[in-house]
This record gives C-alpha cells, sequence and structure tokens, in this order.
C-alpha cells in the first residue's frame, strides 16, 4: 500500500502504463518486421540506404526497450508500494496540479 497516492490513483496510473507497455510492444513488433523485410543486395547506393535504414530500426528498438524498461521499473514500483517515492531521498514527488 502507497501510503502517499489513493487506490484509485495508483490504479489509474497502472492502467495508463500498461496501455503504454501494449503500445511499445507493438511498435517493437513493427520494428522488427520493418526491420526484417528490408532488402538487401544492390549496388552501393542501395546498400547505404539499406545500413541507414537498418541503422533507424535498431535505434528505435533501443528506445522502446529502454521505455519499456522504465514502464516495468514503475508498475514494479506500485506493486511494492513505492511508486511516487524518489529513489534517493525517500521522499515523495510532488505531482503537478
Amino acid at each position: 500500500m502507497n501510503p502517499h497516492f489513493s487506490q484509485d490513483f495508483l490504479g489509474e496510473c497502472k492502467t495508463k502504463l500498461l496501455c503504454s507497455k501494449k503500445e511499445l510492444l507493438e511498435r517493437m513488433i513493427k520494428i522488427q518486421s520493418e526491420l526484417n523485410s528490408l532488402e538487401k543486395g544492390g549496388d552501393e547506393a542501395d546498400r547505404t540506404v539499406e545500413l541507414l535504414q537498418e541503422n533507424r530500426h535498431l535505434n528505435d528498438q533501443k528506445m522502446v526497450r529502454e521505455k519499456l524498461l522504465e514502464i516495468e521499473q514503475a508498475l514494479s514500483r506500485i506493486e511494492k508500494g513505492t511508486f511516487g517515492v524518489c529513489e534517493e531521498t525517500f521522499e515523495p514527488h510532488c505531482l503537478p496540479v
């Protein structure tokens, strides 16, 4: 139980996080599909374009993985009752009104 936030608020946060997680997982599948469908071969210019596209897809995947990790950490903090508490000072975060 989190003494700083109501159960309704925490439930709403959890729902939003789970929705974001689902969207990111769908995005990851799309990125992987696009990456797998890149054409290989061609001349040097084609290969350069392919490498640039592959690099963009890999960077997108990295960003999505980082966001997924942040969501998992937030969900874990909700479950442990430490959501909204600074990990360094253990003080509750102020939420914007």
